[in-house]
């Protein structure tokens, strides 16, 4: 879940920032994030996005027990992006 930021605002920060982290804890993240280099960032971006996706697999697979990789693949891409392809 994620807060949304003032509407005088329109800061990625805080568009982005997670209403379920207390305060001093975001704190320590945010300074993380800030003492990585560009490449360890873009790593860990991939990281978490290769995570997500793979969760979104395994929740459509208990939920569509009978479908098979392609028609899994084929879901993923209309709930990530709204769109249908093939089949």
């Amino acid at each position: 879940m994620f807060c949304e930021g003032g509407r005088s605002s329109l800061r990625y920060h805080d568009l982005v920032t997670p209403c379920d982290t207390p305060p001093d804890v975001q704190a320590v993240q945010d300074e993380i994030h800030r003492r990585m280099s560009d490449d360890e960032r873009l790593a860990h971006a991939f990281r978490l996005t290769a995570l997500a996706r793979a969760g979104i697999r395994d929740r459509l697979r208990r939920q569509y027990p009978l479908l098979e990789e392609e028609g899994i693949h084929r879901q993923m891409i209309y709930e990530l992006y709204g769109v249908r392809v093939g089949g």
